[in-house]
């Protein structure tokens, strides 16, 4: 039974008595599931992945694979592929050489090499492009063919780093779709890095979230579960604000009482506003930030209180739905409608935001529990 287990993993290119890229990471992937790692440029993605396939060291911590300690053993003796953001085929090979290639490199017979090349083929869809050079083909073609390069070993274990970079947006699609029917066909471990949120919910069964190491931290992974978990409950505003498009809006406030299940809150621009958290952990006159994501505001009218208003600065119009960007002082804000809605594109609008939709963040930006009885998922 595969099992990847990062263990107090630290990585430091500047000073092993402070971390500077990874601090204190603790994952565990168990057989057949996929690992989406998300995070801005520079929190240790692709470190990270390169540490698993043995391309970087650590400076602390274990990396295990099958109950087996892997800290030190080269790149060329763990049982793992790596899809590469980059070219990862031989421009001067055919498709099929490509494969085989690496087959042969893995030590199978010449038999075996043929037999691999034909599952894999079919598995991928990838027959028509065998005979062609790299050159030849789309960006989606030679990436889906570097994917099949990658699973023809069948190794326990496949890493991703950045597979869709440079994709268009149905060429993205269709390949997130087709990873995700091979993965749960075959049951292999993946591992993904991406910037893209989208591509780690779409396909992952958990997502880890990294951030900045900051000063005092006591680790730069911030939160690890079920991407729908990560959505609902994050654990603080920089995992609220990577699992989302647009950002959520994030407003500062004050508690103005503690409850069980519903929370009054003073925004710092004026206004009021209940949140659904239970704020029993806090107390009256706290500091606070209050989020709302763009997908949950709402415009107010007779039935829906006004709980704050800006101003519209523009308006992106997408036909099955509108963008709506907003000023309120110095506060950015993004609202996103349905198409039938329509405003003015510079006007003055009240906006209303639903408490079961609100999440908030104490001062040390941890979140409260939020208690709306609609968080099924």
């Amino acid at each position: 039974m595969s099992q990847l287990v990062l263990s107090h993993v630290s990585k430091s290119y500047l000073s092993k008595q402070r971390p500077d890229t990874l601090l204190d990471v603790n994952l565990y992937v168990n057989q057949g599931e996929c690992l989406g790692v998300v995070g801005p440029s520079g929190s240790g993605k692709s470190t990270l992945l390169r540490i698993i396939a043995g391309l970087e060291t650590v400076t602390k911590g274990e990396v295990r694979f099958n109950q087996q300690v892997m800290t030190d053993t080269a790149a060329t003796k763990r049982n793992l592929e790596m899809v590469f953001q980059k070219q990862a085929l031989l421009p001067h090979m055919s498709v099929a050489d490509n494969i085989l290639f690496g087959l042969k490199n893995k030590g199978l017979k010449r038999a075996d090499q043929r037999l691999r090349l034909k599952w894999v083929s079919q598995l991928f869809d990838i027959d028509g492009w065998l005979t062609r050079l790299p050159g030849q083909l789309s960006k989606e073609a030679v990436q889906r063919c570097a994917i099949a390069k990658a699973m023809a070993p069948q190794s326990e274990l496949v890493l991703f780093d950045e597979p869709f970079t440079g994709l268009s947006g149905d060429a993205r699609s269709q390949l997130r779709l087709e990873l995700n029917r091979i993965q749960r066909q075959l049951g292999t471990t993946f591992v993904m890095v991406t910037h893209q949120y989208q591509d780690a919910m779409a396909i992952a069964d958990k997502m880890a979230v990294l951030s900045h190491l900051r000063a005092n931290a006591q680790t730069n992974l911030e939160q690890v579960g079920p991407p729908l978990e990560l959505y609902h409950n994050p654990r603080n505003s920089h995992v609220a604000k990577i699992i989302g498009e647009p950002q959520m809006c994030l407003l500062k406030g004050t508690l103005v009482d503690l409850s069980h299940n519903l929370t009054t809150i003073e925004l710092a621009t004026g206004g009021t506003v209940r949140a659904q958290v239970d704020t029993r952990q806090g107390e009256v006159g706290n500091l606070v930030t209050l989020g709302i994501r763009a997908e949950h505001m709402q415009l107010a009218n007779a039935d829906k209180l006004v709980h704050v208003t800006a101003q519209v600065v523009g308006i992106d119009n997408f036909g099955c739905e509108s963008v709506v960007h907003l000023m309120r002082q110095d506060q950015k804000m993004v609202m996103r409608l349905a198409a039938t809605s329509h405003l003015p594109k510079v006007s003055d609008v009240g906006l209303h935001f639903p408490s079961e939709h609100c999440y908030l963040f104490n001062h040390q930006d941890i979140a409260f529990p939020r208690t709306s009885a609609s968080l099924i998922y």
